[in-house]
């Protein structure tokens, strides 16, 4: 019966390995994953921002991180404008936005689970479709110009389903000054400065 018993317990010496190295920590150098970013409504910017960026993210160490990311937003509105002569002209407007940015960050692992705090920088640039008229009254399309920069102070965590893949989640303070350049010469440049606070998923794949 004691065989028997010393027998079941080293069978059981691998599960239990295995099942602690399925929660050990394992750290990986490299990750690339998309953020989608939750707006409050109310929050939302007069110039559109693109919520949802691509990351690439290098970990140097486990308690360290530098990220890289990138978004773009393109649309266009089709307007119908009366002209001086009655007859209507069709107006296509173009909105195009473009974000770039870094961001460094101080990480904490326990288990699957690694928390982060740290700083977001970004530079986005816009264009802004909008309608002018000449001296006869005829509406022709303009397009302003702008530049917002984003500092944002970011906290969040993430869960490694696996070492290839995890979800997680972000909380951040944001600070954004806007500064307008309209395409009318006799007009001046606009800065507004705008505080907000921003929730978002973050889909991160670890190849490296």
């Amino acid at each position: 019966m004691k065989k028997l018993l010393y027998i079941l317990c080293l069978l059981q010496v691998p599960s239990v390995v295995a099942a602690q190295e399925n929660d050990e920590y394992i750290h990986r150098y490299v990750g690339i994953g998309i953020r989608a970013s939750v707006f409050q409504v109310s929050e939302l910017p007069v110039n559109i921002i693109p919520p949802n960026r691509i990351l690439i993210n290098i970990d140097p160490i486990k308690y360290a991180r530098a990220e890289f990311h990138f978004g773009r937003y393109a649309s266009t509105r089709e307007i119908y404008y009366s002209s001086f002569t009655g007859t209507p002209t069709l107006l296509k407007l173009k909105d195009v936005s473009t974000v770039v940015g870094f961001g460094v960050f101080g990480t904490y692992p326990v288990g699957k689970a690694k928390f982060l705090a740290g700083m977001r920088y970004s530079i986005n640039n816009y264009e802004q479709g909008d309608i002018d008229f000449d001296t006869m009254g005829n509406p022709y399309v303009i397009t302003n110009t702008g530049k917002i920069s984003i500092l944002s102070g970011v906290a969040g965590g993430e869960y490694y389903f696996s070492k290839w893949f995890s979800i997680g989640a972000e909380f951040s303070l944001v600070s954004m000054d806007d500064v307008f350049d309209p395409a009318d010469p006799a007009s001046q440049n606009q800065t507004t400065t705008t505080s907000i606070t921003e929730s978002s998923l973050v889909f991160r794949f670890y190849p490296y």
